[in-house]
C-alpha cells in the first residue's frame, strides 16, 4: 500500500483437494464416455435439424397454400406429423434412436418437399416470365451523351 508503505501479499492455493488419482480417474471416466458423448452429441444435432426441416416445411405450406396440389399437400403434413412424433419420443426417451435413423426420416420429408415447391417455384418463374412478355414492348431506357461539368474543353 502507497499510503502506508506496507507490503501485501496474496497466496494463491487450490482448494479443490484432488489427488492425482482423482484427476486421472475423472481423465478415464471422460475418455471411457467419449463415443457414448460423441453420439449423444449427434442425436441431439440431427434433432435440432430436423426440427428446422419441420418449421421451414410448415411455413413453406402456410405461404404457398394457393398453390400447392391439396392431395400432396397433405402427404407431405402426414410425413411432418410422423416426424415430429418420432422427435417427441426421442427428446422424452421413449425410444431411443441413431442419428443416422433420424437424418434418414427428415431427408425423406425434406425431399418430399423440396419436389413440392419446385413446382410452385417454376409455376411463379413462368408467371413471371409471361408477364415481362406481355409488357411493353418499347424500352423505357434512354441513350444520352454526358458532359464532365469539371474538365473544360
Amino acid at each position: 500500500d502507497k499510503a502506508t508503505n506496507r507490503d501485501q501479499s496474496i497466496t494463491i492455493a487450490a482448494s479443490s483437494g484432488l489427488s492425482e488419482t482423482e484427476i486421472e480417474d475423472m481423465i478415464a471416466n471422460a475418455e471411457k464416455h467419449a463415443e457414448a458423448d460423441k453420439e449423444r452429441r449427434e442425436v441431439i444435432e440431427a434433432t435440432n435439424s430436423a426440427d428446422s426441416i419441420i418449421s421451414d416445411t410448415e411455413k413453406n405450406l402456410e405461404e404457398f397454400k394457393e398453390q400447392l396440389d391439396k392431395e400432396e399437400s397433405e402427404k407431405i403434413r402426414t410425413q411432418l406429423d410422423e416426424l415430429r412424433q418420432t422427435l417427441a419420443k426421442v427428446n422424452s426417451g421413449e425410444v431411443s434412436l441413431k442419428a443416422e435413423d433420424i437424418k434418414k426420416q427428415s431427408g425423406n420429408v425434406q425431399q418430399a418437399s423440396l419436389k413440392l415447391f419446385e413446382m410452385v417455384y417454376k409455376q411463379r418463374a413462368n408467371q413471371k416470365d409471361e408477364a415481362g412478355k406481355s409488357g411493353s414492348s418499347e424500352s423505357s431506357t434512354k441513350d444520352a451523351d454526358f458532359k464532365d461539368a469539371e474538365k473544360k474543353d
